[in-house]
């Protein structure tokens, strides 16, 4: 609590002014500064992706994260969920005091790829995949997409 002293001018006439003390004391209560709190109310479709609100974690989604009012003003926020890619935002400002703002992260699957490995004993068979590209063993396909796919083996003599 902070106890503020008041003093009042009473212009008398043109000519003189006389100051009179307020002799009474008036309590004022002010909040604290960086008490007063706002929120994010974080989502992500779909939910379940874990929250990081300015590099610390906060849970899973949906999550409502607290701060200050007047703390710093730039915000990030990434989440994360397997088989989605990252989702990363900032956002600049604090919520005003009681204030929540909607946070919704649309999560994107990412794009699942693997590699496949052919190898052939004698080596240097031809290997084909998927009747496009083709290779002598042993040879590793990179970046496939998961799904089904057509290799075949060839060597003159076998």
């Amino acid at each position: 609590m902070m106890v503020l002293m008041l003093a009042a001018s009473v212009a008398v006439s043109s000519a003189m002014i006389t100051t009179v003390p307020v002799t009474e004391a008036v309590p004022v209560t002010l909040p604290a500064p960086g008490s007063e709190q706002g929120y994010f109310s974080i989502n992500s479709v779909p939910s379940g992706g874990d929250v990081y609100f300015d590099s610390a974690f906060w849970g899973e989604t949906p999550v409502v994260v607290t701060v200050s009012t007047t703390g710093t003003p730039t915000h990030t926020i990434r989440i994360t969920l397997p088989g989605y890619e990252e989702w990363t935002s900032t956002y600049n400002g604090n919520p005003m005091a009681g204030q929540t703002i909607p946070i919704t992260a649309q999560l994107v699957p990412s794009a699942q790829t693997g590699n496949i490995q052919v190898v052939s004993t004698p080596s240097g068979a031809m290997v084909s995949l998927d009747r496009s590209q083709s290779a002598n063993t042993p040879y590793v396909f990179y970046n496939i997409p998961v799904g089904s796919h057509e290799v075949s083996v060839f060597m003159s003599g076998y």
